[in-house]
């Protein structure tokens, strides 16, 4: 391997998940790989004439998270046509979004809105009725998919597909006719359980347990049927690794769980659903080092890459991500609105925001124009890293007064487009009045 660097990340929090050396304050990269680890001037020692060098600023960095259970293949195809409810917090702006994006929608395409949702992380605690959804979209084909449980399709969508008042039920469907053209909903039911005695037969067997946060999503239904006492070890992952046994974790994203990685964090760390509701006590809930390195280093023994990949140590990928926050100390409910402001893979940049923006490859073009993903890129947020002034320069300002909510930092409403349902955002709890300065 060269002795030189081609990229340097320095002054950072480096959380390596070598057990050597947990935490350094800088990493250099060559051919892909990482060369080095240590003090600023220990690393710097590898640079040379062309070698980049990123001022990490303080920012948190940990090694690059792998997904070990993705459907990467349906979610890549149909990303761009799909529209996220991801985190966004209440009904009444889902449906807003919804309506928003049928009125972009080009006939004879549809709204689909696939998984990663809770009626529970709403605000109103329950699902989009037909009648919201044939008055949000009453000209556009609408499919909503919550969980694997249900579906709903509006008046459009079941013209559509040439469904009349005399077409009869589907198999384990049922078509309200209340009003033509009414709706579609179908249920089942998925559960991940598995006994002590089963974790003993996969280790002896040699085998691994993947493990995605499903019950993120679907924990308030779990309990209302099994109780509460049954959820406190679904799964039971804090005894899958008492037991020794491999485990990685996933989402199984993109038509049940949200691809986001940090809901599945924040699931394993604090014990909760997206809707909030208390699953695990301390027995089944993870350290966060802990829940990090099954995101890593135990996912990559799904794919016999142990050694290869997980930690940032010699000779390992160099697959690292720059942190909005540091996921180590924040309170457990910011680990969800964590993101990426600088992503590495292969010892490249490939993704960039905030104050290192600059250091982003050309954006890809979004196809075609009336896509969701260009009002709604990905899992909601409040404010981007920029507007949250994460990894962002200071900029001067002037105005006349100062706001209740955001202080001095009127552009935050000001370019704003979330809906004044989210209290942490825009107008807030108390009310804006950034407008007036």
């Amino acid at each position: 391997m060269s002795q030189t660097a081609t990229l340097i990340l320095t002054h950072g929090k480096i959380h390596t998940l070598d057990r050597q050396s947990p935490q350094v304050e800088a990493v250099a990269i060559a051919n892909g790989k990482i060369l080095a680890t240590g003090s600023h001037e220990r690393v710097m020692s590898f640079a040379a004439e062309g070698t980049q060098v990123i001022d990490l600023q303080g920012h948190t960095v940990i090694p690059g998270l792998n997904d070990s259970h993705l459907h990467l293949i349906r979610g890549g195809l149909n990303y761009n046509l799909e529209l996220r409810w991801e985190g966004v917090p209440s009904l009444a702006d889902a449906l807003r979004m919804l309506k928003d994006q049928a009125d972009r929608t080009p006939s004879p395409q549809w709204v689909r809105v696939v998984g990663g949702w809770s009626e529970f992380q709403f605000a109103e605690r329950r699902m989009p009725t037909l009648e919201e959804l044939n008055e949000a979209a009453p000209d556009t084909p609408v499919f909503v998919l919550h969980l694997y449980d249900r579906a709903l399709l509006n008046r459009a969508a079941l013209k559509a597909v040439g469904y009349t008042k005399a077409t009869p039920d589907p198999a384990g469907g049922e078509i309200v006719r209340d009003i033509p053209f009414n709706g579609l909903h179908w249920f089942f039911d998925h559960a991940e359980t598995i006994t002590e005695r089963n974790i003993e037969r996969v280790k002896a067997l040699g085998g691994g347990i993947a493990v995605q946060h499903r019950m993120a999503f679907q924990g308030e239904y779990f309990v209302d049927r099994y109780g509460k006492d049954a959820v406190k070890h679904t799964p039971p992952v804090a005894k899958m690794l008492a037991a020794d046994v491999p485990v990685g974790l996933g989402t199984d994203a993109t038509r049940v769980a949200s691809y986001n990685p940090w809901t599945a964090l924040y699931w394993l760390v604090s014990g909760r659903t997206v809707g909030g509701m208390a699953m695990y006590d301390d027995n089944n809930r993870l350290p966060r080092d802990v829940a990090l390195e099954l995101w890593t280093a135990g996912s990559a023994w799904f794919s016999s890459e142990q050694g290869k990949k997980g930690r940032i140590e010699k000779d390992q990928l160099a697959d690292l991500v720059v942190l909005s926050k540091d996921y180590f100390s924040v309170p457990e409910e910011e680990i969800k609105g964590i993101e990426s402001v600088v992503t590495i893979v292969d010892g490249k940049v490939v993704y960039a925001a905030g104050h290192f923006t600059p250091l982003a490859p050309p954006a890809i073009p979004i196809v075609p124009d009336w896509s969701p993903v260009v009002k709604v890129p990905g899992h909601y947020r409040s404010a981007p890293p920029a507007a949250a002034k994460i990894g962002a320069m200071v900029q001067m300002h002037q105005c006349c007064g100062s706001c209740g909510v955001h202080g001095h930092q009127h552009d935050i409403a000001r370019k704003s487009g979330i809906a004044v349902s989210d209290d942490r955002a825009f107008w807030g709890a108390l009310g804006c009045s950034c407008f007036a300065f």
